[in-house]
């Protein structure tokens, strides 16, 4: 399938300020490369901060996982490993936060 993702970090049911800057990064990319945008939002908030960064262009993946706020770094990683293995895509941009080098 290919195409750039965004990995998005999610606090209190909102995408984070880096998280929507990923997003419209992701599109911007996307469309001068002629792929598809899009954003992963993994949380046990992630499908009420998905419309949100959706307005940012690129569609979005959310993942509910168990438990409130931010996942552990595991949790997150397994999702990820998953959608990317399934899906291929071409890239996969995370933020340089203490979440994203985790």
């Amino acid at each position: 399938m290919g195409g750039i993702w965004a990995v998005g970090e999610v606090g209190g049911g909102q995408p984070t300020r880096l998280t929507l800057e990923l997003a419209t990064l992701a599109r911007q990319l996307a469309e001068s490369a002629g792929a598809e945008a899009r954003s992963v939002v993994i949380g046990g908030d992630a499908a009420a901060a998905a419309a949100e960064v959706a307005a940012f262009g690129p569609d979005v993946l959310a993942v509910e996982a168990a438990g409130e706020g931010r996942p552990a770094a595991a949790t997150v990683a397994s999702h990820l490993a998953a959608l990317v293995a399934e899906r291929s895509p071409d890239i996969v941009l995370l933020g340089a936060t203490p979440d994203g080098k985790d």
